[in-house]
């Protein structure tokens, strides 16, 4: 079969749609030689996959006249690669991005669903982002559509918001794709405290860092054990009233913001952290959680969405509304190295489920259920 991928999030510095594609991707093909793929990008990729089944379409048409990204992207899918994808008698497009040609059949096409932040959240997103999104898959996703997400949680919402049928739904878990020797890791030269609690996550009102920084407050007032907190991050939109509520709370010296780290620094900041905090109100899957089972540090949190999914047995789950939990949470595991070390041993068994070769044979099963139907 001819697979078409839309690769554009290949390019660049790769965030987390980049990363689960490259993953998926570098599995798939060490075991499929019979396919053939097309991964079509939109400017010269800085790395190539050099498998002999697979070709590099490059289609640049109009990426630098069309400032509006929502536009351009949405015209690069429609207009612009729809003639190669005739042209090379396409049987599978991928859109690992939500999105895909809207003239392109659905049965022979695949979707990746990440989760439905833009409708549950929309306030972390921009008006035009959400409207683009939501109104755009409503254009295309039918019972018809093939679709990957990354959770049984985003699963079961995708279901709930679209009235997909369940068998055309598969679930390709996040892995960590890292190369970063845990042993070799060296101290970065950053300011940070000698002990401390860890948030990784973009400044946004639905990763709920307000309820780190009011625990933090709580404890210091009710003389409950404390120590700071690293925050690594990028600035999202929610800096300001972050920084509006340290300032209200009194807590400035207690607080450390990395801004933008490398890779080997956040793997030194993840492996001294002495506790990880993810109280985050809606994830579709939540890398950071495997993250800090990778790097050794015990982890405290929500219970919602997709987390207990993800981390199950391997974290202390807590109420995202209560700044009593955490702070009395946060007190007992620094009091309790038996129980930050249970959660450890934890982590480390429960990393061992998340695979991109998993991932990658669930797409492969899903391509070749898709041939058959199409014979």
């Amino acid at each position: 079969m001819k697979i078409a991928i839309d690769g554009r999030k290949l390019i660049g510095n790769r965030t987390g749609i980049g990363n689960y594609l490259f993953g998926i991707l570098e599995e798939l093909f060490l075991v499929d030689q019979k396919n053939k793929y097309f991964i079509f990008v939109d400017q010269k990729p800085e790395m190539k996959f050099s498998n002999q089944n697979v070709e590099y379409i490059e289609i640049a048409t109009l990426k630098n006249t069309i400032k509006n990204e929502k536009l351009y992207s949405f015209l690069w899918l429609n207009l612009f690669i729809v003639p190669r994808l005739l042209r090379e008698k396409i049987d599978i497009f991928w859109g690992p991005n939500f999105v895909k040609p809207l003239v392109f059949p659905n049965k022979k096409t695949i979707v990746t669903i990440h989760d439905l932040a833009f409708i549950r959240n929309k306030e972390d997103h921009s008006t035009i982002h959400a409207l683009y999104l939501k109104y755009y898959l409503k254009l295309f996703v039918n019972k018809n559509l093939n679709v990957l997400t990354v959770s049984d949680y985003s699963k079961n919402d995708i279901i709930s918001e679209f009235n997909i049928p369940e068998d055309r739904i598969n679930v390709t878990y996040c892995a960590l794709s890292s190369n970063v020797n845990v042993n070799s890791i060296k101290k970065p030269s950053l300011k940070l405290p000698e002990e401390y609690c860890l948030f990784v996550g973009t400044l946004e009102k639905r990763k709920n860092l307000k309820l780190i920084l009011n625990a933090l407050s709580y404890s210091i007032k009710n003389n409950l054990n404390v120590i700071p907190l690293v925050v690594v991050g990028a600035k999202g939109n929610g800096l300001e009233q972050i920084q509006k509520l340290i300032k209200k709370l009194k807590i400035e010296e207690y607080v450390y913001f990395t801004g933008y780290v490398t890779e080997e620094e956040l793997a030194y900041i993840y492996k001294h952290a002495k506790l990880f905090i993810f109280p985050s109100l809606y994830e579709g899957f939540g890398i950071p959680l495997l993250e800090a089972m990778k790097y050794g540090v015990p982890i405290i949190a929500s219970k919602t969405t997709s987390l207990p999914e993800v981390a199950q047995d391997a974290a202390v789950f807590i109420d995202p509304f209560s700044i009593q939990e955490l702070s009395h949470v946060i007190n007992e595991l620094l009091l309790n190295d038996n129980l930050r070390n249970e959660l450890v041993e934890k982590g480390k068994k429960r990393l061992s489920f998340f695979s991109w070769k998993k991932s990658a044979k669930v797409f492969l099963d899903v391509i070749n259920k898709m041939e058959g139907e199409q014979k």
